[in-house]
């Protein structure tokens, strides 16, 4: 089918491709990895555009009926058969006089497009499927986090009690509960906050079954939620476990190496193993109470000889997850398999449910053995720290070194929650929020020069900043972030630790101090080695490109809570801490405090 008109030579549609002739003008345009269009400035020529299905066409009218009234940049690319090869200038705006007549076109093109598909049966379930799944999810996505900022307007940080509870009877004889408090609500955000940056991640870099992989990614989102809104000690731990099989396949299946089935397999192994350990503490703990409700168990009791008891099998769950020394192997090789979108969630979220189980659970419901076990908690978590530090100054892979700068801080979080004081317990909060920015922000950084280079190891890399500044600059805010430079929010969390620790034991805030100067030392050297020096002759100049429009949108979203938190602390512990830390004091001292 042929359209004439003034403003376009011709037009021209098949079940296949859409031509379009501008004289002297090729229009460029980007939607998914699906339709992609290289438009230039050049002499006469077609503009073919690539579609498989209709819902691209009707993004690329939407998307271009904006970039005519308002103008768009063209880019450099390959013409189509007959064609030219752009020099990148820049086209504007055919202006707003010429908008009817290209919308008249173009919704005849769709028309025929669209036609040419139905009476040749060319639509089929496939082709749907993979152009409505991946918006859709990210639509998903991006409205789950629209709800919980709804939520968070909502929320009264003078409550000293769980808000929104909703209680689900599974069976006559079990009742769950869920809700949320500031603690809660936070990592309901954090979450919900990440998932669609891995999700528009995914869309450019995941190259092979994407929709599967995006459902995981949906998938382990709904689980994360269930788990950090949970008040049943049961409920908690069904949704902690199921977390391990999406991030199971996201490593067996996108890892990047041969070695990610070991990976995989590791991560499944060491968690699984402690948590067979939290299973058997849970069903003593059912026996006895008759119910593992949250509200029932915190107002009830258990005898300091069964704490001492079942604290060491909870706490030992929870140590695999944060991780401590000796159950850390399996952080650097998850990470170092795991896709960009895998380390960012496992760094980000899944590291914080064994803090969280620790904070939520274990310190309160077994206050005499949590203060009797603290001694050696803080020599693990020392241990832990100083492990990890020596140990990154001599790694090699850009991934194994941010693995073990997570488990240093993770360990350092711990510190705080074992303070026993207001102060450290809002450190270690902080630190938690913190990390989970700063550390997703450094493996998308990883995950771009992995695109680009096909390598991970430092010898291969030096003199980036000559050539990608702003990616260099990117990079840099996250690493000082990292080490707890002032104006971020990991250093109000460190100071407030720190403070936790003095009123604590002198000794223990000492060596902490000790471990935080070592992970300074090897996060400077890393971006040094980096981004600093010469440039290799291993590097591909043309793999030599700055930084995305896709991936400046994701590192802008990390960079704006890390520095607004850093300078806001009164803001951020009022709205989100305010009813939570009374709420932990009181467990800690006489469980006095009216839960409903």
């Amino acid at each position: 089918m042929w359209v004439r008109n003034p403003l376009f030579a011709a037009v021209r549609a098949d079940k296949q491709n859409l031509f379009i002739l501008v004289p002297k003008r090729y229009i460029r345009l980007q939607l998914f990895p699906y339709a992609t269009a290289r438009c230039v400035r050049t002499g006469e020529g077609w503009c073919t555009t690539q579609l498989v299905g209709k819902m691209v066409i009707l993004l690329l009218l939407t998307t271009l009926m904006l970039s005519m009234i308002f103008g768009f940049p063209s880019g450099r690319g390959d013409a189509p058969r007959g064609g030219h090869r752009g020099h990148g200038r820049e086209s504007r705006g055919l202006g707003a006089n010429c908008v009817s007549h290209f919308l008249a076109d173009l919704l005849l093109t769709c028309t025929s497009y669209v036609g040419s598909y139905v009476t040749q049966s060319r639509v089929t379930r496939a082709t749907l499927v993979r152009l409505i799944f991946p918006s859709a999810g990210l639509v998903l996505a991006c409205g789950v986090f629209a709800t919980l900022c709804l939520a968070l307007l909502q929320f009264d940080p003078l409550a000293s009690k769980f808000q929104y509870v909703s209680c689900y009877a599974f069976s006559p004889y079990y009742t769950a509960c869920f809700g949320y408090d500031g603690i809660a609500l936070a990592f309901l955000l954090l979450t919900a906050f990440l998932i669609p940056c891995c999700y528009a991640q995914a869309l450019v870099s995941i190259k092979h079954h994407t929709n599967l992989y995006l459902l995981l990614l949906l998938i382990l989102e709904g689980l994360l939620l269930l788990v950090f809104s949970s008040l049943d000690f049961l409920v908690f731990y069904v949704f902690f476990e199921a977390t391990l099989l999406p991030m199971f396949f996201i490593i067996g299946f996108w890892g990047s190496n041969v070695r990610r089935s070991k990976a995989a397999y590791y991560l499944f192994m060491y968690t699984l193993a402690g948590s067979l350990l939290m299973l058997f503490a849970l069903t003593l703990m059912l026996l006895q109470e008759g119910t593992l409700n949250y509200y029932n168990l915190l107002v009830g009791s258990f005898s300091a000889a069964r704490q001492l008891f079942l604290w060491p099998f909870i706490f030992v769950a929870f140590a695999v997850k944060v991780p401590m020394f000796p159950f850390h192997l399996w952080l650097p090789e998850a990470h170092v398999e795991a896709p960009t979108g895998g380390s960012v969630l496992l760094a980000g979220v899944l590291l914080k449910l064994g803090t969280f189980g620790m904070l939520r659970y274990l310190i309160p419901l077994f206050p005499v053995a949590t203060k009797y076990f603290a001694p050696v908690v803080f020599v693990l978590a020392l241990l832990s720290a100083f492990y990890s530090s020596f140990v990154a100054l001599r790694q090699i892979d850009l991934k194994r070194v941010i693995a073990y700068s997570s488990i240093a801080h993770m360990n350092i979080c711990v510190l705080g929650l074992f303070c026993f004081n207001a102060e450290g317990a809002l450190g270690a909060f902080l630190i938690m929020l913190g990390h989970g920015l700063v550390s997703s922000g450094l493996f998308f950084v990883v995950g771009a020069l992995y695109d680009r280079f096909k390598t991970r190891l430092l010898p291969y890399y030096g003199g980036l900043a000559l050539r990608m500044p702003l990616l260099a600059f990117v990079a840099f805010i996250f690493i000082i972030s990292n080490i707890s430079f002032p104006g971020t929010i990991n250093f109000l969390g460190e100071f407030l630790i720190f403070l936790g620790l003095i009123s604590h034991n002198k000794l223990t805030f000492i060596l902490a101090l000790c471990s935080i100067f070592f992970t300074t030392v090897f996060s400077v050297l890393l971006y040094n080695r980096v981004f600093w020096g010469t440039v290799k002759s291993t590097l591909h100049l043309q793999a030599l490109r700055d930084v995305s429009r896709l991936e400046l949108y994701i590192y802008t979203m990390l960079l704006v809570p890390i520095i607004f938190a850093g300078l806001n602390l009164q803001n951020v512990s009022s709205d989100l801490y305010s009813n939570s830390i009374l709420f932990f004091q009181l467990l800690l001292q006489d469980k006095t405090l009216t839960l409903c």
